[in-house]
């Protein structure tokens, strides 16, 4: 193994910002930034010609990996867990890329695969992202599973949904969601669709061949908003819920509470723990967007109108709900608020920090 190495030239520019009155020095955003100039990836292929070699070069390299894969070669499951009158569980057999979803009808009964993801591309580079089961109370008995997909390490994800009919039948649906990105997927206890977060498809993407390259872009995606997918229709019918147009930069997660009765909006700027609470009954959400002309978002009741604690939905009695918050705890507290559409909200501790 080499002493010493030749790294590849990372040229310098003479670039600064000022920055609250600060010089900072930004010499490669002239050219580093841009992955897809000929400069820049001339130098990340040099870049991957070196590590490789370095990597050939380890004289126990062979013994490192065997002795990995030994320690890997295990099968792994996840607990199980129940929706609708079925059984669930992950498992995998020890050196799969991803684990596999299986599906029982008991837990004494044999196990069969519902999803694969190691067979959702060819090369082994798509993932399951965020996935949701519907509640199963239709009287078809039908149970639902929508499912995102991502590729090749993108975080975009595009969401599928399939069907589990009461005989055990799997049926993959034509639902295809595009451009989802920091979602949930969260179903209205009907099941008869589900609320997820999107954004505004990236101006880089303007064509269906450039769109594989998703993931790879460098704009920045605001605008987020939620929208709601019913099943059996295309992505183009989906009804728009809410937008924060105020922060473009914020993002939303859509989630139905427990009981299905309401609608709550968790609403975040980039990565710091605290967010906003926004709720509204669900009935009234369905019947907006029976009629809504997909321009305006939905009313709401603004619980948290402000971004300083962090509020996290725990569970809910009616209208009595339960969150975990830090608001005068570091540490986290349980606190319930009577009301949560009052215009009052007074927060209660339920368990200290």
């Amino acid at each position: 193994m080499p002493s010493h190495f030749e790294y590849p030239y990372a040229r310098r520019s003479d670039h600064q910002d000022v920055l609250h009155g600060n010089v900072v020095a930004d010499p490669y955003r002239s050219w580093l930034e841009d992955p897809d100039s000929p400069e820049t990836e001339a130098f990340v292929a040099s870049q991957n010609e070196l590590t490789q070699k370095v990597f050939q070069d380890v004289p126990f390299r062979q013994e490192f990996l065997a002795r990995n894969t030994e320690m890997f070669n295990y099968e792994k499951y996840s607990s199980p867990f129940q929706r609708g009158n079925r059984y669930f569980f992950f498992k995998n057999d020890g050196l799969q890329n991803q684990s596999v979803l299986y599906v029982q009808d008991s837990l004494t009964s044999e196990p069969k695969v519902l999803l694969d993801p190691n067979t959702l591309a060819e090369d082994g580079t798509a993932a399951l992202g965020e996935f949701s089961f519907s509640e199963g109370k239709a009287d078809s008995g039908i149970l639902y599973l929508s499912y995102g997909v991502s590729k090749g390490g993108s975080d975009w994800e595009t969401v599928k949904v399939l069907a589990l009919t009461a005989d055990g039948t799997i049926e993959h649906l034509e639902d295809t969601l595009e451009w989802v990105k920091v979602s949930y997927l969260s179903w209205t206890h009907d099941d008869k669709g589900f609320f997820y977060g999107r954004y505004p498809a990236p101006k880089t993407f303007a064509t269906a061949a450039e769109q594989k390259s998703a993931g790879t872009e460098t704009d920045l995606n605001t605008n987020h908003q939620i929208w709601y997918h019913k099943i059996g229709t295309p992505q183009a019918d989906d009804k728009f819920v809410f937008s924060f147009p105020e922060a473009p930069k914020y993002y939303v997660y859509a989630k139905v509470s427990d009981d299905g009765k309401y609608l709550l909006l968790r609403v975040k700027d980039g990565c710091i723990v605290a967010n906003m609470v926004f709720v509204a009954e669900i009935s009234a959400v369905l019947a907006f967007l029976a009629t809504t002309d997909n321009q305006s978002s939905v009313r709401v009741h603004r619980v948290v109108n402000n971004m300083d604690f962090q509020y996290l939905y725990l569970i809910n009695n009616g209208p009595e709900f339960f969150f975990v918050t830090n608001l005068d705890a570091p540490r986290k507290r349980i606190v319930k608020v009577d009301n949560i559409l009052s215009d009052t909200i007074v927060w209660t501790e339920v368990i200290p920090e």
